[in-house]
């Protein structure tokens, strides 16, 4: 394991496991920086892993960094994911203070790493029963089957942890 304290990030890279996790460790002012070193540490590590693919947990929580910042991060994320670079495996994103603006580029995150998310945390923002349900889209819940206890089979379900608002969903 090797861990690394920036400026603004500290990650922890586990090249065994193929497991990259970020943290955000300083209030964000400036989104379009945050970002480029995310960007600078993704490709680092890619290099690192033999340019094979690795997992990512994003840590952001707590850092009150609202839609725009989010966006601008997750976007980076998309990239790497669209570059088949990384796949995200867990997203700790509580106490935003989002609302469901950021909501599709979530959904299209989780879409786009076909089940391998295995947490997203987004307890504590100002996400509406209109963003869950952007969240819920039946493209999401396809990638995460579940067992039904009551038949004895694979339902459609969210067989994920996953936090909105102030309760476990």
């Amino acid at each position: 394991m090797v861990k690394f304290q920036g400026e603004g990030w500290t990650t922890i890279w586990k090249p065994k496991q193929l497991l990259l996790e970020l943290i955000l460790t300083s209030k964000v002012e400036d989104a379009s920086a945050r970002a480029a070193e995310m960007l600078d540490l993704l490709l680092f590590y890619y290099s690192e892993s033999n340019q094979e693919q690795f997992s990512v947990m994003v840590n952001l929580m707590e850092q009150d960094c609202g839609d725009d910042t989010f966006i601008c991060l997750m976007n980076i994320v998309l990239w790497a994911v669209d570059s088949n670079m990384a796949t995200l495996q867990k997203l700790w994103a509580q106490k935003l203070n989002l609302s469901d603006r950021c909501m599709p580029l979530v959904q299209e995150l989780i879409i786009k790493c076909m089940g391998a998310v295995l947490e997203v945390h987004l307890s504590h923002n100002q996400i509406t029963e209109n963003g869950a349900a952007i969240f819920f889209d039946q493209r999401v819940l396809h990638y995460y089957p579940t067992f039904d206890h009551k038949r004895g089979c694979e339902a459609l379900g969210f067989g994920v942890g996953c936090w909105i608002s102030e309760t476990w969903v």
